[in-house]
Order: C-alpha cells, then sequence, then structure tokens
C-alpha cells in the first residue's frame, strides 16, 4: 500500500520518526553532529531528518510505499539524483513523516513494522516544483 503526502518545510529537510517514542536524553539533537553538518542525512536511534539537495523554498512531495520482502525491495525506476538507506527503531509500528518544527503534528502517519526497518529515501526534482520523495521501508533483518 502507498501513502503521499505533501507539504512545505519550514527548512530545507523533513523528519522520518516513531511519533510516540520518547526523547532520549543522551542523544544529541538531529544535525548537532559535526559530522553531519553538510551531510544529506542526521540519524538517531528513532528519527531520521533528510536533507533537501536544494535549498530554495520547494514543496517537499512525499510518496511512502510500504511493502513487505524477505530482503530489501528493487530501487524506484527512473533517475534519483538523491539516494540513502538507513535503519531507524519504530517500536511503536507507527512512521510519521513530517517537518522538523512541527513533529508533534505529524503530515502523514503510515503503519509499518514494530521494531527495526530499513528505509530506502530516494528524490528527485518534481516536474510539476518542489522535490519528490519515494521511502520504501522493510524489516531489518
Amino acid at each position: 500500500m502507498a501513502y503521499e503526502v505533501s507539504f512545505q518545510p519550514s527548512h530545507d529537510q523533513f523528519v522520518l520518526y516513531d511519533p510516540h517514542a520518547l526523547p532520549n536524553p543522551e542523544e544529541v539533537p538531529l544535525w548537532d553532529s559535526p559530522a553531519e553538518q553538510n551531510g544529506l542525512l542526521s540519524i538517531r536511534n528513532t528519527q531520521l531528518a533528510v536533507s533537501c539537495w536544494d535549498e530554495r523554498d520547494w514543496t517537499v512531495t512525499l510518496f511512502v510505499g510500504i511493502e513487505f520482502f524477505p530482503g530489501p525491495p528493487s530501487p524506484p525506476l527512473g533517475e534519483w539524483p538523491f539516494h540513502a538507506e538507513a535503519a531507524l527503531t519504530v517500536a511503536s509500528g507507527v512512521l510519521a513523516v513530517g517537518d522538523i518544527m512541527l513533529m508533534e503534528t505529524p503530515a502523514l502517519c503510515v503503519p509499518v513494522p514494530s521494531g527495526r526497518v530499513r528505509l530506502r529515501i530516494a528524490g528527485q526534482p518534481n516536474p510539476e516544483s518542489g522535490q519528490r520523495y519515494v521511502i520504501q521501508v522493510w524489516p531489518e533483518s
């Protein structure tokens, strides 16, 4: 099943996260690590921020597809200049997508397998405007 949401983030990034996870006071905030300052991803145990590669004010369109495979699904077809993979803990079984400044009100919540999941994130310019992302999720083996 696929889910879709369109929103304009307050910064040039969006966040994938478990909306029911309690904050970990021992983790540094997203983007706080010097190693992440010019990167595409900032990853914590239950949060993952994705930097939009073009810093203009875009409407970021996210296509979230959920399919279950014994291993990773095939990458999305087409040209995707942005491509990354990461693992995330989603103990609640709900993956939220939204603005880093408005994480208490996600743009979209999607059911996923609870526990550790793998994420494949692919992004490209959207022909109408903004940027388009495909996010594939599967259980971590």
